[in-house]
């Protein structure tokens, strides 16, 4: 057997084992908040995450693990950079890496509950969510039979079940099958259930290369998928901020300084933000799906204003890491961190506000 299929062994063996303490344990309240936001995944089906748990030791060891996670896979998409010499711009990204999957997923990917029964909620986990917010919403809007033409003719709908609902053991059960289970695993979920995951991945878009491919089953996987995609974000604009293209010229105004200017545009002198791309690469390739959005976020009448200050917000909220004792949306699922684990990141942050590449930390973490 490979390393790798030992290590997923083991992985799945440590899961089980954990499930079933948590079975003999007393019941931990859970972050009922997070009710909304979650689907109940199949008990038989083997996730290679760490699980959240609502007790402060979970939380941290859930936390440090997810964080150093993270920053392997950032790590692998933008080690580039650093052979390029380009250390600002790795920095740049690795910062990324650290606020995305805050501003997506909230730090969260899949949670362990033992408080409630049968924790599951059809309308969310059958897709019907899909059609409306709630299940009151959805019979106000549709009588039975359009529902179903509508759920004929719905793409989304159509990767719901076929991501999550068909086979020996569906992604995510009919509730009636976990109604006994007194411990149940959730995965975080965007509002209408088409986002899925700690990057909060769309099922329309990415199915073929992520989901098809059971990505949503790990945490690892998920990471380097969508830092993947945010890195198609990212070095474009890195790359083209000095362009003269009436194209790329739209694109990079908001990122780019003018140090010195020619008559000729080819002999202009940039200088490059890289909070600003950071922001940037979010708003445009993420966030909009568009390289063309880029600068969605420095337009004031933008309809998106809202969710562009929300992710400044986190992105100021991982810069002030070294003044944070937890990290975190909500106080509710805000973690601290071991020590490796809080090292490294702070060296990343304190390495893009310096523009340092002290690596110690973050090599401690790669090994």
């Amino acid at each position: 057997m490979s390393l790798v299929k030992k290590s997923i062994c083991t992985l799945a063996v440590l899961s089980t084992l954990a499930t079933n303490a948590l079975e003999a344990e007393s019941p931990i309240q859970r972050v009922t908040a997070l009710d909304r936001m979650m689907s109940t995944i199949n008990p038989n089906v083997e996730i290679d995450a760490p699980l959240f748990r609502n007790t402060d030791e979970a939380k941290k060891a859930y936390g440090s693990e997810y964080i150093k996670i993270l920053v392997q896979e950032a790590h692998k998409k933008a080690e580039f950079l650093l052979n390029e010499g380009n250390v600002k711009a790795y920095n740049a990204f690795m910062t990324l890496a650290l606020t995305v999957p805050l501003q997506e997923g909230l730090y969260l990917h899949v949670r362990e509950t033992n408080d409630s029964k049968g924790l599951c909620n059809d309308h969310s986990n059958s897709g019907d969510l899909i059609f409306a917010y709630t299940e009151e919403k959805l019979e106000e809007k549709y009588t039975a039979d359009e529902l179903e033409q509508k759920k004929s003719s719905s793409t989304n709908y159509k990767y719901f079940v076929q991501n999550f609902k068909t086979g020996e053991n569906p992604f995510f059960p009919d509730c009636k099958n976990v109604q006994d289970n007194d411990v149940i695993r959730q995965i975080i979920r965007g509002g209408d259930g088409t986002d899925m995951g700690a990057m909060q991945l769309s099922i329309r878009w990415h199915t073929e290369n992520y989901f098809a491919k059971d990505g949503h089953k790990s945490l690892r996987k998920t990471f380097a998928y969508g830092l993947k995609y945010l890195m198609e974000g990212f070095k474009p604009l890195i790359y083209n901020f000095k362009s003269t293209s009436k194209t790329w010229e739209k694109r990079v105004e908001c990122l780019r300084k003018l140090e010195k200017w020619h008559v000729f545009p080819s002999k202009r002198k940039y200088s490059i933000d890289y909070k600003k791309v950071i922001r940037g690469t979010w708003a445009g390739k993420y966030n909009s799906g568009n390289l063309n959005k880029t600068c969605r976020f420095a337009d004031s009448g933008s309809p998106y204003k809202g969710h562009d200050e929300g992710f400044l917000k986190n992105l100021d909220k991982v810069l002030d890491i070294e003044n944070l004792e937890k990290i975190g949306v909500f106080d509710s699922t805000s973690f601290e961190m071991n020590e490796e684990s809080r090292s490294a990141y702070e060296q990343i942050i304190s390495n893009f506000k310096n523009e340092e590449n002290n690596r110690d930390k973050i090599e401690a973490i790669l090994n």
